[in-house]
């Protein structure tokens, strides 16, 4: 069975803020401005007081789109299609039901191989939302690039909360009602190395936020961060430097 190819983007690689879209329809909730869909947080979102939207980004060069992505979103239901002024056939970005715990899985779609991706002018339209809509980011992905992920992934997940247990052992608890989920690669810093360094510099440490889908059969993308400032690898032998690849989830607080 061929492993799963694990696909990221350098901050630098995403252009949702190259400049100003607009809100072509829909009436935006003046408590959750349009400009939340551009400003590379996962939190706070932009919303509607609709159940339609319509985005539109005007460029003044031909930008080439490889992916786009929707992070931290109220979305299930909805239609959702992204077009240019180009001529691609209308891409519609399937948007996976919420997880067990309440909370969204954040949609991508791969522009790869999909002609006419060559545009000044791309628009994201939404119709049919159960109630509003709200997106917290929109990712507008130039390169896609593909990273060499060795065996022995790590994907831990915390909800956060309080535990106090009594002496009687009664387990008092708290939820916050919010999840986070984190990506551990044993990297092998030989074959990636350039590939990594590149990505710890443009993302400078942890202060910029980038998409990374760590499989590409998977309707899953996390918005993250680099878990430390630093990169600190260890080479275990000759041409094997091991080098442990940490992300760290934007945390996008309760679900929506």
């Amino acid at each position: 069975m061929a492993p799963p190819v694990t696909y990221y983007a350098r901050p630098s690689d995403c252009l949702q803020d190259l400049v100003t879209p607009t809100l072509t329809a829909g009436t935006v909730d003046t408590n959750f401005p349009f400009a939340n869909v551009y400003d590379r947080k996962a939190a706070p979102p932009f919303k509607t007081t609709t159940t339609f939207a319509t985005l539109q980004w005007v460029f003044g060069v031909a930008k080439t789109l490889q992916a786009i992505a929707l992070i931290y979103h109220k979305l299930v239901g909805a239609t959702v299609q992204l077009t240019n002024n180009a001529g691609m056939a209308a891409q519609t970005i399937t948007i996976p039901p919420n997880s067990e715990d309440g909370h969204c899985i954040d949609p991508w779609k791969s522009l790869l191989g999909v002609a006419s991706t060559s545009a000044t002018t791309w628009t994201l339209t939404i119709t049919g939302a159960a109630t509003i809509v709200a997106i917290g980011e929109v990712l507008l992905i130039e390169t896609l690039r593909e990273l060499n992920v060795p065996d022995g992934v790590g994907e831990p997940e915390k909800h956060a909360g309080i535990l106090d247990e009594t002496d009687y052992g009664v387990r008092l608890k708290y939820g916050f009602g919010v999840r986070q989920r984190y990506v551990r690669l044993p990297m092998d810093l030989d074959l990636e190395r350039l590939n990594l360094i590149s990505l710890q510099r443009d993302a400078r440490g942890f202060l910029r936020s980038f998409p990374f889908i760590l499989d590409a059969a998977v309707n899953d993308c996390l918005f993250v961060d680099l878990t430390s400032e630093q990169r600190i690898p260890v080479r275990e032998r000759p041409n094997f430097t091991r080098y442990d690849l940490e992300l760290t989830e934007q945390q996008k607080g309760l679900a929506l």
